[in-house]
């Protein structure tokens, strides 16, 4: 992105996060069900406590504890864990869980093992539903429905963080994070993130499976920093490297290098010379274990709804910490590594998994974000700001109509990429095809959408005329309401009414279609707008759709041979999946996914034993780019080379 376009992205963001935009509660925060390129969303009332709780209501039936399940299956947006944590609660006060209250020695082993302040401890000792809880729900029941959908049951525990990893690297590539890291599901969401961003999905991810994660830290010149994550599995603790995109590589070919290994062997790191590697073997032996855990899974009240849950699925809303650090510690010290180099991942300094959504959110939501500015900002960044047009740029964005203007531009990517009901979360979830003909779908109609407008050369004149009219309409209610500011007279007021109605008559002017002696002749004036937004999303689309096709041959190839699968499928499923890359690369060879989509097609490429294609994917490309970008394509040419 060019320092121009930086700007005006920064410039955005920063009013983006005073004004509150409607659209605060998007993703996240969603409140309600969003259809593309229709609706919009509003900010979440705003409730007094950070550990709000959620008060019995006789709005609604109450649900027991079998119905839990069948409720959700109806709908697992964040709206529908509202309902089911508000109504569990009401069994629940009526019949407390056992086990719902810490003693003292829990709260006393929290703060200090933990670190947690007197806030989180009450979010995480109330034995009453909190509005926190409805989040952490939702981001359980995504990561579970994806864990689901690897397809790795019955596999070795090295196997499942394996392809967990590999799916993860898939679906979050790897760039710069927004100056706000969210929390993983939202970033798993947003389909891109930095190598820390990368690491909270992938622990995020695991946990599901039964597999704890934690982060290695390494001395640095300002104390300890994170390096890579790692995953307790089958008693040893493996490590993968979200900036490289690959298991750090062990001793054998494909192996998993181990904390073990990263003590007895210091060879290892022989083979990541050639990437710049900035951790040296001094620094990897005397490498600490963070263990990540989540507040909300430490809430004891939790365990009701998981057992409720757990009777139709698997989804995981719990953590017992003191076993799950004992496991840590005996697993460090098999390696070699002291126990009292093991510790919770609870770092203020960091976005950790302990705190990653309650600092994100705003109080009413049940966070800590009392500035109200994180998530917005967050939201902000799925938005391509530099196609926003230089004359809506040129409007004010403190103004009715720049917030309007801004608003009409930002809401197909807000939908598209955050709304859990549209083809994107249908792929992370595992339901593929339905997600690949969506996909299909939101192409196809923004095509038709960018032919009606290229047929019409003058709409471009046509929208900044009326954007002209709107602009003027808008300065006259500005004078009409400074006046009346002044003199407060009902003379005044009136003509602050008079002067706003004029102006929503403009603003309705453009949501409707030209007209000539009482006929259409054109799009609404808006709709050049959209059709500048529409262009830039064909791109996000066609990308996804490549990569769903990818998804779909992936779990065709993670079938077992029980399953009796025709080989002639599976490499149909990879052709179909490459052809796709291909045709992307073709069509948007400048495209900031460009990198990920060439090691999309390299993988297909491979899979249907043409390595010299796949090499030819990725030929030239690392030089076009930098940093852990470059060095992926590096190591995934020369893995290609080798074979």
């Amino acid at each position: 992105m060019s320092s121009d376009e930086d700007s005006r992205s920064a410039r955005f963001i920063d009013w983006l996060a005073r004004h509150r935009l409607r659209w605060l509660g998007v993703g996240i925060g969603l409140a309600a069900v969003l259809v593309l390129f229709n609706g919009w969303v509003f900010s979440p009332a705003r409730l007094p406590s950070t550990a709000s709780k959620v008060r019995p209501t006789t709005a609604g039936p109450e649900i027991e504890p079998e119905q839990v399940g069948q409720l959700l299956r109806k709908g697992n947006d964040l709206t529908a864990c509202r309902t089911v944590v508000r109504q569990f609660q009401q069994v629940r006060t009526a019949a407390p869980f056992a086990g719902t209250l810490l003693s003292e020695d829990d709260l006393r082993w929290l703060r200090q093992e933990c670190q947690l302040d007197e806030d989180e401890l009450n979010e995480v000792a109330s034995p009453a539903g909190t509005a926190l809880d409805a989040h952490h729900l939702e981001s359980c029941l995504l990561f579970a429905d994806a864990a689901r959908a690897l397809q790795v049951a019955g596999q070795s525990e090295r196997a499942q963080a394996s392809a967990a990893f590999a799916w993860v690297i898939r679906q979050v590539r790897l760039q710069d994070s927004a100056e706000v890291q969210g929390p993983p599901s939202a970033v798993l969401r947003r389909g891109w993130g930095s190598e820390s961003e990368r690491a909270l999905v992938f622990l995020a991810l695991v946990e599901q499976l039964g597999l704890p994660g934690c982060m290695l830290v390494v001395p640095g010149s300002g104390g300890m920093k994170p390096w890579l994550p790692g995953v307790l599995a089958d008693g040893e603790i493996l490590l993968f490297d979200t900036r490289l995109g690959v298991p750090l590589p062990g001793a054998e070919e494909r192996e998993v290098a181990t904390l073990g290994h990263l003590r007895s062997r210091p060879e290892l790191f022989k083979a990541l010379s050639a990437w710049n590697y900035d951790v040296t073997p001094e620094q990897a032996a005397q490498a600490e274990v963070r263990v990540a855990c989540v507040l909300s899974a430490l809430a004891p009240r939790q365990r009701g709804l998981e057992q409720a849950l757990n009777r139709t699925q698997t989804v995981r809303l719990t953590v017992a910490p003191q076993p799950l650090l004992e496991n840590y510690r005996q697993a460090a010290q098999r390696a070699g590594l002291a126990a009292a180099s093991v510790r919770c991942w609870s770092n203020r300094d960091e976005a950790t998994p302990l705190r990653a959504q309650r600092t994100f959110l705003p109080p009413g939501e049940g966070g800590s974000d009392r500035s109200r500015e994180r998530q917005p900002r967050f939201n902000g960044s799925v938005v391509p700001w530099s196609a926003l047009p230089a004359a809506v740029e040129a409007v004010p964005a403190e103004v009715e109509l720049g917030s309007r203007l801004r608003d009409q531009f930002a809401r197909p990517f807000l939908d598209f990429t955050l709304n859990p009901h549209l083809p994107r979360d249908l792929m992370l979830r595992g339901r593929l095809e339905d997600a690949v003909s969506l996909f299909v779908e939101t192409i196809d109609r923004v095509g038709e959408q960018q032919r009606v407008l290229k047929a019409r050369p003058e709409f471009q004149d046509e929208f900044l005329s009326w954007l002209r009219t709107a602009r003027l309409a808008q300065e006259d209610w500005l004078l009409a309401r400074n006046r009346a500011a002044t003199a407060r007279t009902p003379e005044a007021q009136a003509a602050v009414t008079a002067a706003e109605t004029r102006f929503l008559e403009a603003w309705r002017q453009g949501e409707r279609q030209l007209e000539k002696d009482g006929q259409p002749i054109g799009p609404a004036p808006l709709e050049y707008l959209h059709g500048r937004a529409g262009a830039v999303l064909s791109v996000e689309a066609a990308y996804l759709l490549a990569l769903a096709k990818q998804e779909q041959a992936e779990a065709l190839a993670m079938r077992t041979p029980v399953d009796k699968i025709d080989p002639e499928a599976v490499q149909a499923a990879w052709r179909a999946a490459a052809d796709r890359w291909q045709k992307y690369r073709a069509d948007y060879p400048a495209a900031p996914a460009a990198p990920a989509a060439a090691l999309g097609l390299a993988r297909c490429l491979e899979a249907l034993g043409d390595r010299a294609a796949a090499r030819m994917a990725l030929e030239g490309l690392p030089a076009t780019q930098r940093g852990w970008t470059k060095a992926a394509l590096e190591l995934r040419l020369r893995e290609v080379q080798s074979r």
